[in-house]
């Protein structure tokens, strides 16, 4: 595997980031490689995870506004990088925190963005339904391009669901889950369209 995030996103590979957006899967990569830091600790050769990792976090975050990979007003990850919205989908606060106590990047202040996410997260997403939008403005009130359940939104529920198993910091994905949950269970297995 370490050849492979090596590969993607590694310290000899960093013009690739030029082309690539920091979003959602490469977010993980940053994460991965911090645990992977504290599980097996770094080396100053070849597997220095937290260098690579603080390499991409300072790559993906050190360029003019806009197309730095979060919101600097907001402290929300952004949809891409030249774009005034976000995808909820993007949105992963459990990851943020590990930034925070693991990386040497301090351009932007994790715990608030961790804050900010769950915010966002918690206003894009349907009271009633727990459905969340395929895009939103930054506080998570509607914006960008879809805001209906569709393609990406998918993944919303596992994010604040990983968030709240890692960190038990906001209680509201305890309700928004209860609220998903019911919905799709009141529409019947295997009965909501999705495209």
């Amino acid at each position: 595997m370490v050849k492979h995030v090596r590969a993607a996103v590694g310290v000899s590979e960093v013009p690739c980031l030029e082309r690539q957006f920091l979003g959602r899967r490469n977010a993980g990569f940053v994460t991965s490689l911090l645990f992977a830091a504290k599980r097996w600790g770094d080396s100053s050769g070849r597997f220095n995870y937290s260098a690579e990792a603080n390499t991409i976090l300072t790559f993906v975050n050190s360029k003019a506004e806009p197309t730095n990979m979060f919101d600097k007003a907001s402290l929300v990850v952004r949809f891409d990088p030249d774009c005034a919205f976000t995808d909820p989908s993007y949105m992963v606060p459990a990851f943020y925190p590990v930034w925070s106590l693991r990386s040497n990047y301090s351009g932007v202040d994790w715990n608030a963005s961790a804050v900010a996410t769950r915010n966002a997260l918690f206003t894009a997403a349907n009271r009633p339904t727990g459905l969340a939008p395929h895009t939103s403005a930054f506080s998570g009130s509607p914006g960008g391009f879809d805001g209906t359940f569709e393609d990406d939104a998918w993944r919303v529920a596992r994010n604040w669901g990983l968030d709240y198993s890692w960190w038990a910091a906001d209680r509201r994905a305890l309700q928004l889950s209860s609220a998903l949950l019911h919905f799709f269970d009141e529409q019947g297995q295997g009965q909501y369209a999705d495209r």
